[in-house]
């Protein structure tokens, strides 16, 4: 008799945990409601993991260290999207401009960690390593343009381009350079008579 009740609790155990389980699932908490701004502060921070982790991958070459990278950084560019988006919602240009100047900052992460990929894929024997940082190139490119897209979105909500973007060479040199006329050579007398 006590066989079966402690077969039949074990049972029980294994229902309530699964309807608790089910239960969970379908009514998830309500998880708490963060601002911008400390988005913004989560994503500097991801932002600098992902750049300390970018210069170690390229450092060792590591593939693992390099998708690592990647998803850091691809999870910060999905949070500063997010704030350019709601920035240009509301119109608040400094918000836009703190999240476009770190995403200026990330498209280096993300150029250091498309070449340590490059490096893997040109140097590695294992053809399971090279696909892997195949896949690290391609999901990057997608990573890029979602940093591209980040850009703009912050471009029209009034946001200035940084001083490098909005530098522009100038038309024609001040100065002239005459290409047909032939040099004026000045003989000197020898210095000796032999």
């Amino acid at each position: 008799m006590g066989r079966v009740l402690k077969g039949q609790g074990h049972i029980l155990i294994a229902l309530l945990g699964g309807i608790l389980a089910v239960t969970f699932l379908m009514f998830p908490v309500p998880a708490e409601a963060t601002t911008e701004e400390e988005k913004l502060k989560r994503a500097e921070a991801l932002f600098i993991k992902a750049s300390e982790m970018a210069s170690k991958a390229q450092e060792t070459s590591g593939i693992e260290l390099t998708q690592k990278a990647l998803e850091l950084t691809r999870e910060t560019s999905v949070l500063l999207a997010e704030i350019a988006f709601t920035a240009q919602e509301t119109g608040d240009t400094d918000l836009a401009q703190e999240a476009m100047t770190v995403v200026n900052n990330l498209v280096d992460v993300v150029k250091q960690i498309m070449k340590a990929a490059q490096y893997i894929v040109q140097t590695s024997i294992d053809s399971h390593i090279v696909d892997a940082a195949r896949e690290v190139l391609g999901r990057a490119e997608e990573v890029q343009n979602l940093n591209r897209a980040t850009i703009n979105t912050a471009l029209a909500t009034g946001v200035a381009p940084d001083p490098a973007e909005s530098y522009k060479f100038l038309e024609e040199p001040r100065f002239k350079i005459p290409l047909q006329e032939e040099p004026h050579i000045h003989d000197t007398e020898p210095a000796s008579p032999i």
